[in-house]
């Protein structure tokens, strides 16, 4: 009896500290989620976009693509698994290990993030074209571009097929969305990427003087440039290896390639000598690109510049030791009957 209200003032004292607790846990949990945000805009919305979608230029390149975080199943996605990609990156993806970059109590401030924003069910916000932002009625001022920008529409379709709404939103997109939306969807894919010279060697580079010195050496486009070993051909390979030395392989590279510093720094490129394209083309389409030139193109015409001699010798050194050496012929030589412009003949990295 003499104890009761001691215990009851103790009672109101523990109810006191356990709000106290809550209420601080609450406050820390509440903010950890700008922290969390915070991180995931600087670091992992250029794959996942803001919205969590992984509707973005990365996805586009990506294989497997960035995970959109809208569609996951929470009970499938768990904390943990996402605590760990976030902490170790998953192996043969583009999602690599944050642990020196970000610390454990951040990283799973980003999962906290990832998980309440994208995966809880909540609409999808306007998460970047918004007036904070400066983007001020977006919606209505890039309507037009929409499709193209989406998805709907590939940017690459013929104007001819296109009504005048779409050929507006064309215009609006590639004047004003192109910068960050990229090419957006796309019918042919083309070359994605093409290696090419930004400098040029230092010294008075010539293909056909001796050891260079280590800085211009250091590149992928002097091995290009090694001269073949004919010593053991017949006399008239070897000659015709010099003409082609004295005359082509400024632009097509000591090997024929066309990869070296010159060749790869040409709009368009000059040709690759040694691939299968070029393999199927006789002697006579040989001699004409070369009397006359490709129109359009980068090679120009050496009438008049090479002797019948000459000639004969470059176009013996080209069949037998250059031409194809890259590849197998892609046609037969008799099948071949006209030429055209395709600076296409480079290095690429073609999306699968």
């Amino acid at each position: 009896m003499h104890g009761g209200p001691h215990l009851k003032s103790l009672k109101y004292l523990l109810l006191l500290i356990l709000a106290c607790f809550l209420v601080t846990a609450n406050s820390t949990l509440t903010a950890a989620q700008p922290t969390g945000k915070k991180a995931y805009d600087y670091f992992c919305y250029q794959c996942h976009a803001y919205a969590g979608t992984g509707k973005t230029l990365a996805a586009r390149y990506l294989d497997p693509p960035p995970r959109d975080f809208t569609s996951a199943d929470p009970s499938v996605l768990t904390r943990e698994r996402m605590m760990r990609a976030i902490t170790e990156g998953r192996q043969s993806t583009g999602m690599k290990s944050f642990s020196r970059v970000l610390d454990e109590a951040t990283r799973e401030s980003v999962v906290a993030y990832i998980r309440d924003e994208f995966m809880s069910g909540k609409p999808a916000p306007g998460r970047y074209h918004t007036r904070e932002n400066g983007w001020p009625a977006h919606h209505e001022k890039y309507s037009l571009a929409y499709p193209f920008a989406e998805g709907e529409i590939a940017t690459d379709t013929p104007l001819s097929l296109l009504d005048e709404n779409q050929r507006a939103g064309l215009t609006l997109f590639r004047t004003s969305c192109v910068a960050c939306h990229d090419r957006a969807k796309v019918d042919n894919m083309g070359v994605i990427w093409r290696a090419r010279a930004s400098s040029y060697p230092r010294r008075h580079y010539d293909h056909r003087q001796g050891p260079l010195d280590a800085v211009t050496s250091a590149t992928p486009y002097h091995k290009h440039d090694n001269v073949p070993d004919v010593s053991n051909q017949r006399s008239e390979i070897q000659r015709g290896q010099q003409v082609f030395l004295n005359n082509c392989a400024f632009c097509h590279a000591a090997d024929g390639s066309g990869k070296n510093w010159i060749g790869s720094f040409m709009e368009p490129p000059a040709a690759d000598l040694t691939s299968a394209r070029i393999a199927g083309w006789s002697k006579p389409t040989l001699r004409a690109v070369i009397l006359s030139g490709v129109p359009g193109g980068t090679m120009p015409a050496w009438r008049g510049l090479l002797d019948e001699k000459q000639m004969e010798l470059l176009l013996a050194y080209l069949v037998e030791k250059v031409q194809g050496s890259g590849g197998a012929p892609a046609t037969d030589a008799t099948q071949t009957k006209s030429i055209t412009v395709r600076p296409t003949d480079r290095p690429r990295w073609e999306k699968k």
